[in-house]
């Protein structure tokens, strides 16, 4: 239970009127504090979300924010805020007073964008984590003519072609790319990177053979791996992926411990009541236990977590480590 001090109201030199009226007062404040906790929230919430309308992860943010807003009695409105990798959405929730009123469903780019750029206007202590939302496991695949026919001979044909071959990605610094980047870290080849604005793009440039290959998060190319438009050989993250249960994972066959992935989650601003980001943790987290959204979730290429926000500032921190690692050795930037 939270505890609350009251304030010390100065009742020297006063009647005794004046003395009990004093009293009243601190009494009053001292109360003043749980009950405004209980009462919270009592009007609209915001949902800051980085990323335009459409995409992956403002369709996650929508479907949670709807089931959640019924846990808490009040609605959230959602704020599309795309722009400077994830930055301009940042921004937007430090200009915001800490009051539990305003929060921000980001990505790991705001471990990375620490080390893509030389100055980032923020830190990640400005952020108090709510809960991991879910993590999207990645698929490698290729054009859709790719000669090679497991994952093995696709290694060897991009060691043979000396970088002649190139990839795509959703951005530099992406998920998508630096999952890329570790590939042909740990395996010595080399192959030419070509970004895009997004992961759908980046599929129908795939599918129409302008780029070799790419990571492409479950959800977006579930329906071209399906209809043959694409080619899948392998996931990676270290579990198997339920939409493709028999299709292995980069550990199990050539790269031992990869486990690689998109994730997203839930964050507010560093001195936000203790009551409220309760309140948040435990709708979030209920959300995604219901079985109903589970399967959905599931369905869509994602992976439901709904973790403590202990959980997700750990997250965050061992991204940041890991992407400072790997972007100085591969003398990645983000112009």
């Amino acid at each position: 239970m939270l505890t609350l001090l009251a304030p010390r109201v100065h009742c020297r030199q006063v009647g005794l009127r004046l003395a009990r009226l004093c009293q009243g007062l601190t009494l009053a404040l001292a109360i003043a504090g749980p009950a405004a906790a209980q009462s919270y929230p009592d009007h609209p919430i915001k949902w800051i979300v980085p990323f335009a309308p459409g995409g992956g992860g403002d369709t996650t943010a929508r479907l949670v924010s709807r089931e959640a807003e019924k846990l808490v009695g009040q609605p959230f409105v959602i704020d599309n805020r795309p722009g400077a990798a994830t930055i301009l959405g940042m921004q937007a929730l430090l200009a915001a007073p800490p009051d539990g009123y305003t929060v921000f469903s980001g990505n790991d780019s705001l471990a990375t964008n620490l080390y893509l750029l030389d100055k980032v206007p923020y830190k990640l202590e400005d952020v108090v984590g709510i809960s991991v939302i879910s993590k999207s496991p990645l698929a490698l695949v290729t054009r859709p003519d790719f000669p090679a026919k497991d994952v093995n001979a696709l290694m060897q044909q991009i060691k043979a072609s000396n970088g002649k071959l190139n990839y795509g990605s959703w951005g530099i610094g992406s998920t998508s790319h630096l999952a890329m980047e570790t590939m042909l870290d740990r395996t010595g080849a080399s192959a030419t990177h070509v970004p895009f604005s997004g992961s759908a793009p980046a599929a129908l440039a795939l599918i129409g053979g302008q780029i070799d290959m790419m990571f492409i998060d479950v959800g977006t190319g579930l329906q071209h791996i399906k209809t043959g438009k694409i080619k899948l050989f392998a996931i990676s993250t270290k579990e198997r992926n339920p939409a493709f249960p028999d299709v292995p994972t980069l550990g199990e066959v050539t790269l031992p411990g990869f486990d690689m992935y998109s994730w997203n989650g839930l964050w507010v601003r560093k001195g936000t009541p203790a009551a409220a980001v309760q309140k948040l943790t435990l709708a979030v987290q209920k959300v995604l236990s219901i079985p109903d959204f589970r399967k959905d979730q599931i369905e869509r290429g994602n992976v439901p977590w709904g973790s403590t926000p202990q959980e997700l500032d750990q997250l965050l921190h061992d991204n940041a480590v890991a992407a400072k690692e790997l972007i100085e050795k591969r003398k990645i930037r983000l112009q």
